[in-house]
């Protein structure tokens, strides 16, 4: 795998718990993440992306975890090496760069660890800030830096 990519898919919340499938140019917004997202926050967590992998990986399981029943990435991108998507490394888009910040998320115990199964959220969630503003939208192409 390399360290390019495009965008498959990119969704917000409009509510807490309503998610919208975004099919259209929008627009990343410093300190927020997303416009108009009511997840969007200053902190280390304003965007949370995933491989298409683990994206897929998560359809399978959604209704056995905690956090999965819940759980909508902002981003979906293609699968790149794994590798390369580490907390400080910054993925550019043609028009905005974010910074990765966090890889994973803390388990709460479900049936899923209960019962050793995968879950995509514990070691692969991606978590960024927005450095640069921007316009992105699905089939954007990107580079990853470290």
């Amino acid at each position: 795998m390399e360290n390019t990519g495009i965008i498959l898919q990119i969704k917000r919340s409009i509510k807490k718990g309503a998610t919208e499938i975004i099919d259209q140019p929008v627009a990343l917004i410093k300190d927020f993440g997303i416009e108009k997202d009511a997840h969007g926050k200053k902190g280390s967590r304003q965007l949370s992306l995933m491989t298409k992998i683990n994206a897929d990986a998560m359809t399978g399981i959604r209704d056995l975890g905690l956090c999965t029943q819940r759980f909508n990435e902002n981003i979906m991108i293609s699968d790149v090496d794994k590798d390369l998507l580490q907390p400080g490394a910054r993925i550019s888009f043609e028009n905005a760069q974010i910074k990765i910040t966090e890889v994973g998320k803390t388990c709460f115990g479900c049936v899923l660890s209960e019962t050793n199964q995968f879950c995509p959220l514990v070691d692969d969630v991606i978590f960024a800030a927005v450095c640069e503003e921007g316009i992105i939208k699905v089939g954007d192409r990107f580079e990853i830096n470290i």
